[in-house]
């Protein structure tokens, strides 16, 4: 008998709004099964994709490493290893940003140049 429970419903839900390229309500829809087996790494991986899509700024950027942390505390073994690298490489790139962003700022106040927030550059 197939599992109908509220949990194996949001995964298939989850899936299928991944497939069709709704990262929001696949994020939504994950969030509903941390109790399943993989659920935990399933809603982070969500979460951090459908909030990577949304960051405009290095301010977001940066945001979003900070609230994307569960990624590297998810159990072993991973549904998704893959997915999960690619995101955490993803993860030390922003605070490369971050830093380099801050520094950036230090080295500017003490020439007196005050520079405005700038969108990321994204080639869609």
């Amino acid at each position: 008998m197939a599992d109908t429970s509220p949990s194996a419903r949001a995964a298939c839900l989850g899936f299928w709004s991944w497939h069709q390229k709704n990262a929001r309500d696949a994020a939504d829809a994950f969030a509903q099964v941390d109790g399943i087996r993989f659920g935990a790494e399933l809603s982070a991986m969500a979460a951090a994709i459908a909030a990577g899509l949304e960051t405009e700024t290095l301010a977001d950027l940066s945001a979003w490493q900070t609230n994307t942390q569960a990624l590297d505390t998810l159990p072993a073994p991973a549904l998704r290893p893959g997915t999960l690298a690619a995101l955490r490489v993803l993860r030390q790139a922003a605070d490369d940003a971050r830093v380099a962003q801050q520094a950036s700022g230090a080295a500017q106040s003490l020439g007196g140049d005050q520079s405005r927030e700038r969108p990321l550059d994204r080639t869609d």
